[in-house]
């Protein structure tokens, strides 16, 4: 009796365990849809890795940039839906900012009145091109936040950091990279 419960439980496993094999879709045809699909995010709020107060040492002061959920440096962010209504631009939104995740952690924003350009997610372009990265401070790693304006010319990346005393220390001589257009 015993026996026979065994062997019947092990064979009702089995055919679960088949019919669980033959439903699941494998991982790699998975994979394959996800980099097809590769697009641009649009982002509801900055990642938390690039929020904080960042600093610059240029002409013998400082200049900072300040990152919060939905600020940057003043700039607030605003999201869309982009497979509804495409925005329009009216005198309210036009100082708006939008950001969007491009390719290997690098976020590009540019100003809401910028959307006239473009019909799809995949056209947009950045004003300002931002990520995280590290160099090396003293012998440790340390975050740094790295930019790139698009407007610049020549292309110039340029870096600012969590601390005005490092901003001081990778900087010492105050080069201006690119000025901003305030």
């Amino acid at each position: 009796m015993k026996l026979s419960k065994l062997i019947g439980s092990l064979l009702v496993a089995g055919a679960m365990g088949a019919v669980a094999i033959v439903t699941t879709p494998t991982t790699s045809a998975q994979a394959a849809t996800k980099v097809q699909s590769a697009k641009k995010t649009l982002l509801k709020s900055y990642p938390k890795n690039m929020r904080r107060t960042w600093y610059r040492y240029e002409k013998g002061h400082y200049a900072r940039t300040k990152i919060t959920a939905k600020k940057n440096t003043g700039d607030v962010l605003h999201y869309f839906n982009p497979n509804k209504k495409w925005p329009t631009i009216t005198k309210t939104n036009q100082d708006w900012a939008f950001a969007f995740k491009m390719g290997n952690g690098v976020v590009g924003s540019s100003p809401w009145w910028m959307l006239d350009s473009w019909k799809t997610v995949n056209d947009m372009g950045a004003v300002l091109n931002q990520k995280v990265t590290t160099k090396t401070y003293k012998g440790k790693k340390v975050k740094v936040l790295k930019e790139l304006n698009a407007n610049s010319r020549p292309v110039n990346w340029r870096y600012s950091y969590s601390s005005k005393k490092m901003a001081k220390h990778f900087n010492p001589k105050g080069t201006v990279l690119w000025a901003e257009n305030n």
